[in-house]
């Protein structure tokens, strides 16, 4: 008989745990303050001496042989494991003690060491290394109880998962959609676990390893460490693997990848005590159990105590991941579970691989493939046959390469196990930054109607039309039986002929050789070029729309499931494209031959291989949404850039010593877009040379050196222009101010104790005359002010209204020019005004340009004035090899058409404007946001651990950047003080990539590192 206690606890106030602590323990606490229970009244003391404990008062239905038992199992695991609770001994010596409610009900209680931490409920995130730590440490327990022993087995206690056939009828009630997931789970339980129950191993568990019994602690250096698992209250003598199931019931319970949450227990658990075969098998329907276990007791629980809201507490979780579970097949979370174990995620995929390379096989186009008649393609992604990287890749995109590569006839080879930057449509996306992008067949690429032929005898499995575009289109599955296997295995064959569907039925036999379908054509073949895509499956997972795609997070195992189908085209070339480079061996390389000066992003640099507009891809085919790179300012790789580019290049490039329109139609062109006077134009190569040449502009005119730059600004990386950037002078390894340079202070609206409101411009603009007022106290005048429009090294720092009007008024009064660096804002990024500068209302007298101005080809410009112009033409002759080159200008010239033509402008005011609001809702939400600042798509986040000291959230921000990174979005962070998140993408950007951005930013902001203290 199972026992089912009351849940009616026993009826202790605070003030009666204080007396208890006095009284039997000796011990003083100023407060008492109860604990979440499902049974016993627990309390949590902070005693005077400042050591916690925690009194446990037991419910009369937990005997004397219970207790001892949790006694006995807390000290045999103490020695070993500082994570669980040590026993505190009353003063008479005794480990129980015997108390009286006010109405002389005797019950009995206990004191443990408390163990502060953060229940793992509340704890965020939970990443793969904390999750594999805990399953580690779990592992690390479960080794220590099987070599313990008592004699109270709890066989027949509630919550025994051994127990749940009895259990079961307490839900009887439940509604018919419950009742029908409790029973498609208890179905699994009899025919999987209930039969191998008697050949487990048993020992004691902990048996309520439930996300409020394990803590969580942070490290100073803010990472996350498993501190304490609490409440030993459900021990019982059950499988051994029980444990590992609790624990993975609730880890996965709040997961949005729950197989994935689980695999990083179960690494953890496998690398301290080693599963068997059977329990990895049964891991998954005993997890399941647990869950059934828990919503029938909850349910049948809240009938009895309706007011315990202790019992229902993670009821709807439990729903939620068992209908979330119904979807998983078992046989696949057996493969996820066994390569989470460093197993053979199949496995019967070894010894049908041994048998199939014993094999002979019919050519399956009827002639046998050599290297004469057939050549093998690259779709990877460096691949020069894809020419871009779009969700409107068609047939025609690949037609012409394909048949330049491969030409007089030849058949092409598409890859096995190969990373493809093509599959972008939905029917890819697992999520915004997960895409499966790993090739599981092998393709073969022929004219449509080629005929494919049987490679072996087989049946006919399935036959279906998956007409989704970029799915399989017509599609055949055959199934095989290998000699002396078990178990039966399939090949597929995709793209094919609809003749193919009417020319077979389920379940005829076909004979090596025989005439199976023909290649389809598209758009009926899912709408691709014209061929066979022909993959291996050993286990369909009753499902005929078996994937040819995976991710490559899941590659072992998808290809333990597929194994390589050269197996049997017996191709006569490697039918993997060749091992590559990994990231860690990249930047090994990369450290022993460039200068270690020359930085990376992020703590795990990432490896680009691909963009195309919003996106940069990885060198495993993963899309990261570019929020911070402003070079690929109307988006990477625009198909019109690369075609003018492309144009230009195979007509002509090269200097500027000939006449040629390019560069004279791009200068009108780019002065139209300046106020008068500026309209003359020097063409360089970025803009660090721009900057460097608006310095030689200035010196030449006014016949001075002296400089003005604001705090903190950078203007590029010449030895003249890191005079110019206290960024880098005033910076790590930087030698301070030269003595021709005068710093104006940074005018901050934030920080800045006297610059808010209207005089914010003119109080900073006071730091100007003040250096114009130490260059002329050493006898010199000013050459000239550097600014930029927004301050971007400075934090992405809009100016004070008023400041730069003022400013130039100042330095020309005094002789001097003024410069505007639109190297980061310039070109329509301030949504607004085309230039930064036109924010302030000002005209400078040179207008530097960069980064954006080719879209990420090396182009850089200068415009000024007719009269600074004639002033350089002294007779020193300027000239600059590639400035100005054919090629440069054609794409210079197309990226002012492209942002006319599809109004990024008002892209970047409009979307800009959207996000900062966005932004500003979250600043609302979480205290760490200070101030949300800039203009169109040039937008700071300066982030402080409090809005009162303004103290700097520098670490808080790094942590931001990593872990939006890690979820697919690429921010950094700017400012003084490197707390500053720095948005600048490319103005296409649009509401869609803002909505997941926030999203994704909301999620982050909750972690726990980044909660105030």
């Amino acid at each position: 008989m199972v026992q089912m206690e009351d849940n009616i606890r026993p009826p202790f106030l605070p003030q009666d745990a204080l007396d208890i602590l006095a009284a039997h323990y000796d011990r003083r606490a100023p407060a008492a303050k109860p604990l979440p229970s499902e049974l016993d009244r627990n309390y949590h003391l902070q005693t005077e001496d400042r050591r916690g404990c925690v009194l446990k008062i037991a419910h009369p239905s937990v005997s004397d042989r219970v207790l001892d038992l949790q006694n006995a199992a807390l000290k045999h695991l103490a020695p070993a494991l500082s994570e669980v609770p040590r026993l505190i001994r009353a003063k008479d010596g005794s480990e129980i003690i015997h108390i009286q409610d006010r109405a002389g009900k005797s019950y009995r209680a206990r004191l443990l060491t408390y163990l502060p931490g953060i229940p793992l409920c509340d704890f965020r995130p939970h990443s793969p290394e904390l999750l594999q730590q805990l399953g580690a440490k779990l592992g690390e327990m479960t080794a220590r109880l099987t070599r313990f022993d008592h004699p109270e087995k709890r066989a027949d206690y509630r919550w025994n998962i051994r127990n749940l056939p009895q259990i079961l009828p307490y839900a009887a009630d439940l509604p018919a959609d419950r009742k029908a997931v409790l029973a498609h789970f208890a179905a699994h339980y009899q025919a999987q676990v209930a039969p191998a129950l008697p050949t487990l191993r048993h020992s004691f568990v902990h048996n309520d390893l439930n996300d409020t019994n394990i803590l969580i602690r942070l490290q100073s250096d803010k990472s996350a460490q498993v501190a304490g698992i609490i409440d030993f209250g459900d021990m019982v003598c059950s499988p051994t693997l029980t444990d590992l199931a609790v624990a993975l019931a609730y880890v996965m319970m709040h997961s949005p990848r729950p197989l994935e949450s689980a695999a990083a227990v179960i690494r953890g658990f496998h690398s301290r005590f080693a599963l068997t075969e059977t329990e990895i098998r049964l891991l998954f329907p005993l997890t399941a159990a647990r869950l059934c276990l828990s919503v029938c007791i909850s349910w049948h629980q809240q009938k009895q105590e309706p007011d315990n809201p202790h019992l229902s507490i993670s009821e709807a979780g439990a729903w939620d991941l068992l209908h979330r579970l119904r979807g998983i097949h078992p046989r696949f979370a057996h493969y996820r579970f066994r390569a989470a174990c460093g197993l053979p995620a199949c496995p019967h995929s070894a010894p049908l691989q041994q048998w199939l390379a014993k094999q002979t096989f019919a050519p399956i186009l009827g002639f046998p493939l050599t290297q004469a008649n057939s050549a093998p393609l690259d779709f990877g992604m460096t691949s020069r046959l894809l020419s871009k990287v779009s969700d409107l890749c068609s047939p025609a995109d690949y037609a012409a390469p394909l048949q330049q590569q491969l030409g007089g006839g030849k058949i092409g080879i598409g890859l096995y196990s190969e990373v493809r930057p093509i599959y972008r449509r939905a029917l890819f996306a697992v999520t915004p930054h997960e895409r499966r992008s790993v090739h599981l067949g092998i393709d073969l690429f022929a004219p449509a109607g080629t005929p494919i032929y049987a490679p072996l005898d087989g049946i006919i499995h399935s036959l279906q039309d998956h007409r989704g575009e970029q799915d399989y289109g017509p599609t055949l599955i055959l199934r095989h039986q290998a000699a002396e296997q078990e178990k039966p295995f399939f090949t597929l064959y995709g793209h094919l002929s609809p003749a193919a569907l009417t020319r077979w039925q389920v379940g005829q036999s076909v004979s090596a050789g025989e005439l199976l379908a023909h290649i389809g054509n598209y758009p009926r073949n899912g709408n691709w070029p014209p061929h066979l895509h022909f993959q291996i499956v050993l286990d369909l997972l009753d499902d005929d729309h078996f994937p040819g795609v995976c991710t490559p997070r899941l590659r072992t195992l998808f290809t333990s499931l597929s194994p390589n189908p050269n197996l049997i085209l017996r191709l006569p070339f490697q039918a993997q494209p060749p091992q590559r480079q990994s990231p860690a061996a990249l930047l090994t390389k990369r450290q022993q031959h460039l200068n270690p000066a020359l930085s990376l992003s992020y703590q795990e640099p990432l490896k680009i291989e691909r963009a195309y507009l919003h996106h940069l891809y990885d060198d495993e085919g993963q899309p990261y949404l570019d929020c911070v790179n402003n070079v690929a300012h109307i988006g990477h790789n625009h198909p019109r850039t690369v075609a003018a580019a492309q144009a230009q290049m195979a007509i002509l490039n090269t200097n500027t010593r000939y006449l040629h329109d390019a560069i004279v139609e791009y200068a009108a062109a780019l002065s139209a877009t300046l106020p008068e006077p500026l309209s003359v134009c020097f063409f360089v190569n970025s803009g660090s040379e721009a900057n460097e040449l608006a310095l030689r502009l200035a010196r030449t005119y006014t016949a001075a050196r002296d400089c003005i730059v604001i705090d903190h600004a950078y203007h590029g990386h010449t030895s003249a222009l890191i005079e110019l950037s206290p960024y880098k002078f005033n910076g790590r390894g930087g030698s301070g101010k030269a003595p021709h340079i005068e710093v104006a202070a940074m005018p901050d609206g934030y920080r800045g104790r006297d610059g808010f409101g209207r005089a914010a411009g003119k109080h900073y603009a006071r730091s100007i005359a003040a250096a114009l007022e130490n260059i002329r106290a050493r006898g010199k005048k000013p050459a000239a002010f550097f600014a930029e429009g927004i301050l971007g090294c400075g934090g992405q720092m809009p100016l004070p209204a008023g400041y730069l009007a003022d400013a130039y008024a100042l330095v020309r009064q005094a002789g001097g020019l003024c410069v505007a660096d639109e190297v980061q804002t310039g070109f329509g990024r301030a949504g607004s005004h085309f230039w930064s500068f036109e924010l302030s209302g000002v005209i400078p007298d040179i207008v530097t340009m960069g980064k954006p101005i080719a879209n990420g080809h090396p182009l850089g410009a200068v415009v000024t004035t007719p009269a600074i112009a004639a002033a350089f033409n002294n007779g020193m002759e300027y000239f600059n090899t590639f400035g100005g080159n054919p090629v440069s200008c054609a794409i210079g010239l197309e990226v002012l058409r492209v942002i006319a033509d599809e109004q990024l402008q008002h892209n970047a005011l409009a979307v800009g404007s959207y996000w900062m609001d966005c932004l500003r809702q979250l600043q609302a939400q979480f205290p760490l946001i200070g101030q949300v600042r800039g203009a169109g798509l040039f937008i700071g986040i300066e982030l402080v651990r409090s809005r009162t000291t303004l103290e700097a959230a520098a670490s808080e921000a790094d942590a931001v950047a990593e872990a939006m990174k890690k979820r697919g979005i690429l921010i950094s962070t700017e400012g003084p003080r490197h707390n500053v998140l720095k948005l600048k993408p490319p103005i296409i950007f649009a509401r869609r990539h803002v909505d997941f951005f926030i999203s994704t930013l909301a999620d982050i902001l909750q972690h726990t590192a980044l909660q105030p203290n």
